[in-house]
């Protein structure tokens, strides 16, 4: 693939898992991590009306029907498992695509974040986006979790108060998997003394 400019980003709007808002956001971050490489994004509905010297990313649940038609050209599929995903090359039509795909809402947004993170750390994107064999995965540990505690108002209320320090951590945690958050408030006790 040549170098790219522009992704085109297709979205059935009939689709139930890709038209949540946790995916809308998800593709904010992709979108980010694109125009660090001055690539931007157009958004369609149809990846038939793509012209074919453009990269094309299709962003699906594993129910939709375009998931179904890929699975079927590309010979593996997502499983039917709670937040499995897959990045899978394939086509629609004469249109060279990769699919983005989730079993659910959380499977199809660390589908994307998963692309977005492979875009930041590329030398060339255009590698990342039309892969050569799929990566289907699913949690092996249903449950991964982190807390965070406030234990001092003058070490942690800094932090506690800051939105933007809420937003990086938070996304950050959705980037690594992170199913499970607690903020815990309280003693903390660093040392035994006395």
């Amino acid at each position: 693939m040549s170098e790219i400019k522009q992704l085109c980003v297709v979205q059935q709007p009939g689709d139930q898992v890709a038209k949540q808002p946790p995916v809308h956001w998800a593709l904010g971050e992709l979108a980010a991590s694109l125009a660090d490489h001055d690539i931007s994004i157009r958004c369609d509905e149809n990846a038939e009306q793509v012209s074919p010297d453009e990269a094309c990313i299709v962003i699906a649940g594993r129910e939709s029907e375009q998931a179904r038609s890929i699975f079927a050209g590309a010979g593996v599929s997502v499983p039917d498992k709670a937040e499995a995903l897959g990045l899978i090359p394939g086509k629609i039509g004469d249109q060279d695509v990769l699919l983005v795909c989730g079993s659910d809402v959380r499977g199809l947004v660390y589908a994307v974040l998963e692309l977005a993170d492979q875009v930041v750390h590329a030398e060339d994107p255009a590698v990342v986006l039309a892969p050569k064999s799929p990566v289907v995965e699913q949690p092996a540990t249903p449950i991964r979790s982190i807390a965070r505690l406030f234990t001092s108002d003058v070490e942690d209320k800094s932090w506690f108060n800051d939105k933007a320090f809420w937003r990086r951590y938070l996304s950050m945690l959705i980037t690594q998997r992170i199913n499970r958050f607690t903020l815990t408030l309280g003693l903390g006790y660093n040392s035994n003394r006395r």
